[in-house]
């Protein structure tokens, strides 16, 4: 059975092979990457499973059904339009690896991702907490989306 750290390790490396993120801004449970200086990323920050399920049918039949989260992380460019537009670009460039050969996380045996859906909305990140009334006077730091990857080991 595959363990959550092979598979949160195995998309980690695929990812840092993209040319959109530098080495250090794919990372596991390190939300502190974004203490950072503003002018890096984006980021893409691979998080524990949500939740998952683990069946075994009769005899040694299993199969193991995970939804993986990551966010993906735009620093605000100036604009909004910039900023959705480059957090769009992004995306699609994730989603692309994700058909292609990061498919199986990495090239682990038995493991497939069969589905991949947004998390959240895609939404504004600030540096501190701001109320809402305070908000419409802020620009944000961040724009932010969490992307489910559904995967089935088996």
């Amino acid at each position: 059975m595959t363990t959550e750290k092979l598979i949160q390790t195995g998309l980690r490396t695929a990812f840092r092979e993209l040319s959109i993120f530098a080495f250090d801004d794919v990372v596991i449970n390190d939300w502190d990457l974004l203490d950072g200086p503003l002018e890096r990323g984006p980021y893409l920050i691979i998080m524990n499973y949500d939740n998952f399920d683990w069946r075994q049918d009769v005899g040694t039949v299993q199969q193991t059904n995970m939804r993986q989260p990551v966010s993906i992380v735009q620093p605000f460019l100036g604009t909004w339009k910039e900023t959705l537009d480059a957090f769009r670009d992004v995306r699609q460039t994730v989603k692309d690896k994700l058909v292609g050969v990061v498919r199986s996380a990495g090239g682990i045996e038995g493991l497939t991702i069969g589905l991949i859906r947004n998390g959240s909305p895609i939404e504004p990140r600030y540096l501190i907490q701001v109320s809402e009334d305070g908000r419409e006077q802020m620009i944000p730091a961040y724009v932010e989306q969490e992307i489910i990857l559904e995967s089935v080991e088996f």
